[in-house]
């Protein structure tokens, strides 16, 4: 299971780790920047909710292997200095 690293906007707890459990596509910007939401429940509160995350310019280079048929909710952690999460 992939793990998250953000803030919790449910209890507040800062950079809280998140397990995520689902992903779905929702649009591409740019021409090559994937965008997903992302279901997660945070490890503090329990309390499930959904980020919008896609790769960084840094992390141009994961594309390959980031935009593969459910590669989020396997990857072991996100690295978060190439990706961009926006609740």
């Amino acid at each position: 299971m992939s793990l998250l690293v953000a803030n919790c906007p449910r209890c507040g707890a800062n950079q809280i780790t998140f397990d995520v459990r689902a992903q779905v596509y929702r649009s591409t910007e740019y021409d090559w920047c994937n965008l997903y939401e992302i279901f997660c429940v945070c490890r503090a509160c329990s309390q499930p909710t959904i980020y919008v995350v896609g790769l960084s310019t840094e992390g141009y280079h994961l594309r390959d292997t980031f935009y593969k048929e459910g590669a989020l909710v396997m990857f072991l952690v996100f690295r978060n200095n190439h990706m961009i999460h926006r609740r």
